[in-house]
């Protein structure tokens, strides 16, 4: 079984970089596209989603629509092991005035003809602090 070093980087328990198997690594690649905002990777200006700059569009069906269906897009082009159930996305504000967003993707493992589900929720910002 290969392994891969794990995306992103970190240290591994012998102190060496962390490793991952080649299921393990799905996961990782599906969070790495999805945080990575268009224009960010040097090389590379066409891989990520817009997550972050919702923050800016109204919390509506309008922007969650395009915001599933731009990771839709992503995922089938930059990680071609999987294909892309559904995606179930929104963007909430929090008692602690911070604004989440909140994504839900089931995929099939093409190699395996499995299915998997992967749950990520990250802070857009804070009122107090912009």
């Amino acid at each position: 079984m290969s392994r891969h070093i794990s995306n992103p980087l970190r240290k591994g328990p012998q102190g060496f970089f962390a490793t991952v198997d080649r299921e393990g690594s799905i996961p990782e690649n599906i969070r790495a596209v999805l945080f990575t905002e268009p224009g960010e990777r040097f090389m590379r200006n066409d891989i990520g989603t817009p997550v972050r700059s919702t923050l800016w569009d109204p919390a509506d069906e309008i922007t969650i629509s395009a915001l599933r269906t731009f990771i839709k897009s992503q995922l089938a082009r930059w990680e071609p092991r999987i294909r892309v159930g559904s995606v179930n996305a929104e963007i909430r504000e929090s008692e602690d005035s911070s604004v989440k967003i909140f994504v839900f993707i089931e995929y099939e493992i093409l190699s395996e003809r499995r299915f998997s589900s992967i749950s990520l929720s990250a802070i857009l910002s804070r009122k107090d602090n912009p």
